[in-house]
């Protein structure tokens, strides 16, 4: 069976392990695990984290978040009843 990369079958495959992700989250929202995306979909290799580990800085990661995904409700709740 040949799947194109748009395929539905894949997408929902990628989501129902992000998904299963989530179940682990105590936090039931979009977070900082909407990364690990980009680990589902690809080899893996102890080196290769490694090697991510070393090179992506948390500070690009919180820049790159804050850009695209934004603040959660929880955030939002936690600065406004602080």
């Amino acid at each position: 069976m040949n799947f194109s990369l748009s395929s539905s079958d894949i997408v929902e495959s990628i989501f129902g392990k992000y998904k299963l992700l989530m179940e682990r989250s105590p936090q039931k929202a979009i977070t900082r695990l909407i990364l690990t995306i980009g680990a589902l979909t690809s080899k893996r290799t102890p080196d290769l984290v490694r090697q991510a580990m070393e090179t992506v800085k948390m500070e690009a990661v919180e820049k790159w978040f804050g850009k695209y995904v934004g603040e959660s409700a929880r955030s939002i709740r936690q600065k406004a009843f602080a």
